[in-house]
């Protein structure tokens, strides 16, 4: 695995977002600043949109909340300090390359890096944990890929048995949606089984983990 310090300095930005939960809200669908959407949602107090994918692409770069867009207000400047992949700011790449931005995206690309496994066994602090799509959509996903079944993504805390994510519920399930911590920490097995695991190089090439 990569440097014990830059592990750390990932978990403690992971950790930023959990200490701040209650200024963000979950965006289902992906609604979030890196796909255009607006980088705060006026129905719950202007709290910052957030999803899994959009949560582990900001703890990956190392970028806690305190320097986050949701911290500065600015969707784009907020990442140009901090990587440049593709010659591009993060922001600017993460949408020039759309799947890669939402979970299935990742595991597909640390699946193809010889990065992913699916033994349990072998996690380690700031591992990837990637889980599928509930049974009754997975035929949808299933139909346009293999990897877009692939739903949800988190990351392994201190303790392997846990794991930093941000998820919700469908907006068609709104029920106390605003009470709800956009960043949570929970067990690895509440609520879906994993389905595939990754282990990113933290300091590869292009400024990607």
């Amino acid at each position: 695995m990569g440097d014990c310090g830059v592990i750390s300095e990932v978990l403690a930005a992971a950790r930023s977002y959990y200490d701040n939960t209650d200024r963000l809200i979950y965006s289902y669908a992906g609604k979030t600043f890196l796909s255009g959407a607006p980088l705060f949602d006026g129905r719950y107090g202007g709290r910052g949109n957030i999803d899994c994918s959009t949560y582990m692409h900001l703890v990956l770069q190392g970028i806690p909340y305190e320097e986050s867009p949701y911290a500065s207000g600015e969707a784009e400047s907020a990442f140009c300090s901090r990587c440049e992949w593709r010659e591009k700011s993060f922001a600017e790449a993460i949408r020039a390359d759309a799947p890669l931005r939402r979970a299935f995206g990742l595991a597909e690309y640390y699946f193809l890096m010889g990065r992913a496994f699916e033994d349990r066994k072998k996690l380690q602090a700031g591992d990837l944990v990637f889980y599928a799509a509930p049974p009754e959509a997975a035929p949808y996903y299933l139909a346009h890929g293999a990897f877009r079944a692939i739903a949800h993504v988190g990351m392994v805390t201190e303790d392997t048995e846990y794991i930093y994510h941000s998820t919700g519920y469908p907006e068609k399930e709104q029920i106390a949606r605003e009470n709800l911590p956009a960043v949570q920490r929970t067990h690895i097995l509440d609520g879906r089984i994993p389905n595939l695991f990754a282990r990113p190089s933290y300091g590869g090439a292009n400024g990607m983990p």
